[in-house]
């Protein structure tokens, strides 16, 4: 009995053992361009199973259970791979800064091109560069269908209007959010140096943008920043770029001083006749258009006789009016662009480091738009261990800009009819000078030899040119923005992500209205803003991703806070004392002194599954759920969501045989998004300002806002359907 058991002990060991066996796969992994080994990349089983390292020659060997048949090929750098195990295998990665078009970043990660359900676009690292950009969302600007760019302001250092697919909200902000490397990016995109930018995807529609739920109703913009790419190199870059700029579109025809003496002498002369009030209109008209009308004769003739019997100019010009009655010239000029950048990159089998410093000194084509802005990045990624990496990304901006009086502390015109360059230039009569001038049509020059400026009535006692110059609006930004991140590599295909990140800007704007011109005449006044913006944002993120023969499934859960704070002051003195000092103690009555301040915070829930079979047939749903400080407890939380699908049609056998189709995708997709920017910080709370109550005399707290009720959401819902083929 006791020999039959122990037979039967070392038969179920057999059996366990038969049942349990391993099979081990060698093979390499190569460069797709260059051929060349790829020293530590990572292969990891799909399933189950410890994973491994290449070696010096590219060179690896796993064992893993008989029931695992695919294994994951990665490499910092390059696009990832799943591709089943075979022995001797040759695994080609390709480098990610030529693979853009093939794997896009998406909301949360990233995806093959041809698993997309929603509208993306895609603007590589070669479409940025191509062009000398101040902002790179510029580089968006005919590279990104369904994406509207918008430079209007003329200002250097302001970012364009960006609108994707048109507007969609009624009361709030029409902009897309920015998200870099993963993080919401509430500073001035402006700041971020081009350069430093590897790509930026585009989704444009509800289905793409559901996963950022309350925040993603106007389109969302991804922006990846550079990192080390090759391993055992140090890469240095220097770039420097000199460069001018001027009016990109001519204006239209104008009429010269001649014409426009003939062209306004002929319409005085119709309105006489019109309202039949002078014998002779024509006549009239011809002796009397310069004195009545124009107030000012720059022709050597008596101002009766400038015109011939036929109503045309008979005299010649004075010489001295010949040079300054081109207004355009007076407020503008040729801009010009300087700009400098260094980078370096390194990376070795566990670690990788990217650095860059730039410099940006650009001069717009109108007075006083200037901008120079200084810039740093680091980014280091670490992978110690087989089991977790690690990184951080660190960038500061310092940018002064030059905004003179024509735009508000956004960058948006303030243009009036006294101070507006471009209305100067297009409907100033041609006839007046922006100089000065005496009886002999000389210009007059001042003690110092400097020409006096012309504020005659019939310039409206008012000199643009002038007041462009006397005037000044000078604003100092600091930015810092990080972010840290740590992931750990669990058992059976989960990723534990836990990131944190932060964002400071403080800005210094002082702005001068002169005594001499302009609104502030014979006063003068100075204003003075401070203001401090932060945000922090904590997320946990869960990733498991799994292949079941030809099936690929993967799902991310993900909880996240944000937190945004903002402070400002304001200060405005009038009554300058002394000429040439601009600070706040030369000025006698204080106008305003304010401080302004709000916050708003966001928790989110979000998940997304995804699934594709045979690499033909993709599928796709999401869930977000928010929670806003803007609104009241019961109305606080939204819901968006999206599904989608996409066919690969060019993959299918019958469709082998049409050469001509090299790709073919139908997809569909609905979801929706939200946009909690509608309402402001306290739009659900009753407001309280003080004021003065009747008879004026006694400052009383009275309400300047009622909480509404059931202040919602503002919703956009999109149905998406599009075939896409090439």
């Amino acid at each position: 009995m006791r020999k039959l058991m122990l037979l039967l002990a070392a038969l179920v060991a057999f059996t366990g053992s038969a049942f349990a066996l391993d099979i081990t796969y060698t093979g390499t992994v190569v460069d797709a361009d260059t051929g060349e080994p790829l020293i530590g990349a990572t292969v990891m089983p799909v399933g189950k199973g410890a994973g491994t390292a290449t070696d010096l020659d590219g060179g690896f060997s796993i064992t893993v259970p008989d029931d695992i048949v695919r294994a994951r090929f990665s490499f910092i750098g390059f696009a990832a791979e799943t591709l089943p195990l075979t022995d001797g295998m040759k695994v080609r990665l390709h480098p990610e800064s030529t693979g853009l078009q093939d794997v896009v970043v998406v909301a949360y990660g990233t995806a093959n091109k041809e698993s997309l359900t929603g509208s993306v676009a895609v603007v590589g690292a070669k479409e940025i560069g191509e062009r000398p950009l101040t902002s790179v969302t510029a580089a968006l600007e005919g590279n990104a269908p369904g994406v509207q760019v918008n430079n209007s302001t003329t200002v250097p250092g302001e970012s364009p209007s960006i609108r994707i697919r048109g507007f969609n909200s009624i009361n709030g902000t029409n902009a897309p959010l920015y998200v870099v490397d993963g993080t919401v990016y509430d500073g001035n995109i402006s700041s971020l140096n081009p350069q430093d930018i590897e790509s930026m995807s585009v989704l444009k529609d509800a289905a793409s943008c559901a996963l950022y739920g309350a925040r993603g109703a106007n389109g969302v913009v991804l922006i990846t920043t550079k990192k080390a790419k090759h391993v055992g190199k140090i890469d240095v870059t220097l770039q420097v770029g000199q460069g001018w700029n001027e009016r990109a579109l001519p204006f239209y025809d104008r009429l010269g001083a001649n014409e426009w003496m003939e062209a306004g002498m002929r319409a005085l002369a119709n309105g006489l006749a019109y309202d039949n009030s002078v014998d002779d209109p024509f006549a009239y008209a011809r002796e009397t258009f310069i004195s009545q009308v124009a107030q000012l004769n720059i022709y050597d003739a008596e101002p009766e006789k400038v015109f011939d019997a036929d109503g045309k100019v008979a005299a010649p010009m004075i010489k001295g009016y010949a040079g300054d009655r081109d207004w355009w010239d007076a407020v503008s000029r040729t801009g010009s662009r300087q700009e400098y950048n260094v980078s370096i990159a390194g990376a070795t089998e566990k670690f990788n480091a990217f650095a860059s410093a730039g410099y940006l000194k650009t001069n717009g084509y109108l007075l006083q738009t200037d901008f120079e802005r200084y810039s740093g990045r680091v980014a280091l990624n670490a992978n110690p261990v087989s089991y977790f990496r690690t990184g951080l990304n660190v960038a500061a901006t310092q940018s002064e800009s030059d905004l003179s009086p024509l735009w508000d502390e956004n960058g948006n015109p303030t243009l009036t009819n006294t101070n507006n360059p471009f209305r100067t230039a297009m409907t100033k009569a041609p006839i007046y000078p922006y100089y000065a001038h005496d009886g002999q049509g000389n210009i007059i020059h001042d003690s110092d030899g400097h020409p006096e400026w012309n504020v005659e009535p019939y310039n409206d006692a008012n000199n643009i040119a002038w007041q462009m110059r006397e005037d000044s609006r000078r604003r100092s930004t600091t930015q810092i923005d990080g972010s840290i991140y740590g992931t750990a590599i669990l058992p059976y295909g989960f990723e534990l992500t836990v990131k944190g990140a932060i964002y400071r800007s403080k800005a210094n704007e002082k702005q001068y209205s002169n005594r001499l011109v302009g609104a502030q005449k014979g006063v003068g006044s100075l204003s003075t803003t401070f203001t401090d913006r932060r945000t922090h944002t904590f997320q946990q993120m869960l990733y498991w991703s799994h292949e079941y023969g030809l099936s690929h499934i993967d799902v991310l859960l993900d909880h996240e806070n944000h937190a945004l704070s903002y402070r400002s002051y304001f200060n405005r003195k009038s009554g300058q004392q002394l000429p040439g000092m601009t600070i706040m103690g030369n000025f006698e009555e204080m106008k305003s002194m304010t401080e302004s301040a709000y916050e708003n915070r966001t928790e989110s829930y979000l998940g997304r599954l995804r699934y594709n079979f045979s690499q033909k047939y993709f599928a796709e749903a999401s869930l977000r759920r928010d929670g806003s400080s803007r609104f009241a407890d019961g109305d606080r939380w939204g819901t968006f969501w999206s599904v989608g699908a996409s066919w690969m049609v060019s993959r299918e056998k019958w469709m082998q045989d049409l050469v001509w189709v090299d790709y073919l995708k139908l997809r569909a997709a609905y979801g929706s998004v939200g946009n909690d920017a509608s309402a402001p910080s306290y739009a659900s709370k009753d407001l309280y300002g003080f004021g003065l109550a009747l008879g004026g005399d006694t400052s009383i707290l009275q309400p300047t806002q009622l909480a509404p009720e059931h202040l919602k959401w503002e919703t956009t819902s999109t149905l998406d359907v599009a075939l896409e083929g090439a």
